[in-house]
């Protein structure tokens, strides 16, 4: 899953992280305070509606395609596209065909907000606090 690579850095194998289920996954991968950055797994047809957060997101679709729609406009995410989401932007997630989308949140997310709430459901498997704490 992660191993350690020097005395600051983890490498991690995001195919080994990598599962679906009946409902968008995801899997919130490393929360250090000052970004988060996980896995969002979906089927085709799985959609995430009404998402947003205070962070910028930068989102890749690491396999499939998927939909990324702001404004009621729909953009074609495939494999090695990344969208950059400004902070307060109103957005959903649509797979088309089963999708890996690898995303980076800067700051990291709040549980507060409806990105933050469903991309860290569970407990990042790295977790640290803020540089500035």
């Amino acid at each position: 899953m992660s191993e350690p690579f020097a005395t600051n850095a983890v490498i991690i194998d995001l195919w080994e992280l990598t599962q679906f289920a009946d409902t968008p996954l995801p899997i919130a991968v490393a929360n250090t305070g000052d970004m988060t950055f996980g896995l969002l797994t979906m089927r085709a047809g799985q959609r995430l509606t009404a998402m947003h957060s205070a962070s910028q997101v930068l989102l890749q679709c690491l396999r499939g395609l998927a939909y990324l729609q702001i404004n009621q406009k729909l953009q074609l995410l495939k494999m090695g596209k990344v969208a950059l989401i400004e902070g307060g932007q109103l957005h959903d997630y649509i797979a088309k065909t089963d999708s890996v989308l690898l995303f980076t949140c800067a700051p990291a997310l709040r549980t507060d907000e409806p990105l933050g709430a469903y991309l860290l459901q569970n407990t990042p498997i790295i977790q640290r606090q803020s540089s500035e704490t």
